[in-house]
């Protein structure tokens, strides 16, 4: 993530569920996929509009054989307005 935000989690290329929370007044997050492998492609990441409350965003990185995946989960809690 950007904008000064991350997740709330150390990044494991093996754990695939993250959390990260907001405050209200972010209402839009640029999610950034990285990949290990040049030939990996990513998809899912970018800006993101955000609702109050919980955000799912799902992440799939696709192998250079074109069928592996890893699919990552990222729950972006933004905060109710006060």
């Amino acid at each position: 993530m950007s904008d000064g935000y991350s997740i709330n989690e150390t990044f494991n290329k093996n754990t695939l569920n993250y959390t990260a929370t907001v405050p209200n007044s972010v209402s839009k997050i640029t999610v950034n996929g990285e990949k290990e492998d040049t030939n990996a492609t990513v998809t899912g990441d970018g800006l993101i509009n955000l609702s109050t409350g919980s955000n799912t965003v799902t992440i799939t990185v696709t192998a250079e054989d074109g069928t592996t995946t890893k699919v990552y989960t990222l729950d972006i809690e933004r905060a109710k307005s006060s």
